[in-house]
């Protein structure tokens, strides 16, 4: 190799490197826990711990202000979202208003197949 290639930067490949980089992450990473699904933000917080524990993972001082001052907003969000989804679900019906012939009343009389009567598909009222 020539020694002015020696003098140029050879960045590696992602290949090279992935394992061992620092992951710098920013207010936006840790806000965005409070819109995924749970999947996902266990994922991520696996990954972080993860991290974390090999020493990788740095997260700025201005970061943590960052997210310290914009949480508790996301999460106001957060229940106006589902307040909002709650209001506008229509509130249940009875089952009785629902399906009325579910109930049965004094005006109705239970009938039952009578095994008494062979094979003839008559039905008997019962007495009540």
């Amino acid at each position: 190799m020539g020694a002015w290639k020696k003098s140029i930067f050879q960045p590696k490949s992602l290949a090279e490197i992935i394992d061992s980089a620092n992951i710098v992450v920013d207010t936006n990473v840790l806000l965005a826990a409070y819109q995924w699904k749970e999947v996902t933000v266990n994922e991520v917080l696996d990954a972080l711990n993860q991290l974390a524990q090999e020493g990788r993972l740095l997260i700025p001082n201005q970061v943590v202000t960052e997210f310290a001052k914009n949480r508790p907003g996301r999460i106001i969000e957060m229940i106006r979202y589902l307040q909002q989804i709650s209001q506008s679900l229509q509130p249940q019906k009875k089952l009785d208003q629902t399906i009325p012939a579910l109930y049965v009343t004094d005006k109705h009389k239970i009938v039952s197949y009578s095994s008494h009567i062979p094979h003839t598909g008559r039905f008997k009222i019962c007495p009540t």
